[in-house]
């Protein structure tokens, strides 16, 4: 029998295709990047401060056997209507559960915190779905919450998730288990390019002879700064977490700001030569392929990187590989369609790639 993942190497023999890679494949390989084990590794590094920050957050939590929000369908309006009578195609759009939307604005107001936070602290960031969890689930949500309540704690959580991914040296290919390399390296040769918001260098040892671009930095790139332009340089062995160019924020500006090299001048930069991360991210834009596959990546806390997909009007086919429970699930879809916001989407199922590289 051929093996699947021959036979889909074969069935995209003449297509032109890119892949973008999150930390939903790291974490499921090396367990140490799994959510669960990094909460345990952040409670031993920080208790007090992370039993603090789950504490103020505490206050937003809300138990509830409704789903946290589903969308509407669009409306339109009859063919026999006269276009004249001024109706308009409504487009879906997502609808928020009201008891919890009322019960975060009704904290917020019990906190004197402003108004405008629900907008940008709990939809646009995501944080309303922390709110029916028992624990911050992630790096960038611990920070989230640290602006959210102005903690003090922001910079040592950051500090403290690169070491922690990190993991001691433990970050490569040979930490992995339950990977078969072989028909891994198979399925991502087949990709004209690689691209990774990952800091860890599994796919860099596993695809010798291919460049992989991480968008948001790793643990052999860093920032050097030596009186000229600053710029970033790639080296071929593993840096240590505090010398490492490891990009984490709230959002995609704060991630775009810790890329910017060139020289700084007392009120402005001149951005020459231009980012290695930025040429990375334009690449995105501009490169020419049919598709771009998505795998283990939200694009939750990266609207930056979403943007430059949407952009590049070569592709054909946005394809994401989701939850097969997902499937079925409307609602996921949407949400997952809203982010990018781009009728090229297409969804299957993330068993696809792993049934081929496991």
């Amino acid at each position: 029998m051929v093996p699947l993942v021959i036979i889909f190497l074969r069935l995209g023999e003449f297509m032109k295709k890119a892949i973008l890679i999150g930390n939903g494949f790291s974490g499921q390989i090396i367990d140490e990047f799994n959510n669960s084990n990094i909460r345990t590794k952040f409670f031993e590094m920080m208790p007090t401060e992370y039993h603090e920050i789950n504490e103020y957050f505490s206050k937003f939590r809300f138990s509830m056997d409704e789903d946290v929000f589903n969308f509407k369908g669009g409306s339109y309006p009859p063919e026999s209507l006269d276009p004249s009578d001024n109706l308009h195609i409504t487009k879906p759009y997502i609808c928020y559960n009201k008891k919890l939307t009322d019960h975060i604005k009704r904290t917020l107001s019990e906190l004197d915190l402003k108004e405008k936070y629900f907008d940008e602290y709990f939809i646009q960031y995501g944080l309303i779905f922390e709110c029916v969890r028992d624990e911050i689930l992630g790096f960038e949500n611990l920070m989230k919450v640290c602006k959210l309540f102005n903690l003090k704690y922001y910079d040592k959580v950051q500090s403290i998730s690169k070491q922690i991914i990190f993991n001691g040296g433990n970050c490569g290919l040979e930490s992995t288990k339950g990977l078969n390399t072989e028909s891994a390296k198979l399925f991502f040769d087949s990709f004209s390019a690689i691209y990774t918001t990952n800091y860890d260098l599994i796919l860099d040892k596993l695809c010798l002879g291919k460049k992989i671009k991480h968008l948001h930095g790793s643990y052999n790139m860093r920032m050097v700064n030596d009186g000229g332009p600053i710029y970033i340089k790639v080296t071929d062995y593993l840096l240590k977490p505090e010398d490492a160019l490891i990009i984490w924020g709230i959002n995609g500006d704060e991630k775009i700001a810790q890329m910017e090299t060139g020289l700084t001048f007392p009120f402005s930069r001149l951005e020459f030569p231009m980012s290695l991360l930025k040429e990375y991210m334009n690449e995105i834009e501009q490169i020419d392929v049919d598709e771009m596959h998505i795998f283990g990546y939200s694009g939750e806390n990266d609207t930056h990187l979403n943007s430059k997909i949407i952009a590049n009007k070569a592709f054909k086919k946005i394809i994401c590989y989701i939850n097969p429970d997902y499937l079925a699930n409307d609602n996921q879809k949407e949400r997952m369609k809203n982010i990018f916001k781009d009728n090229r989407i297409v969804f299957k199922s993330w068993e696809d790639i792993w049934g081929n590289i496991k």
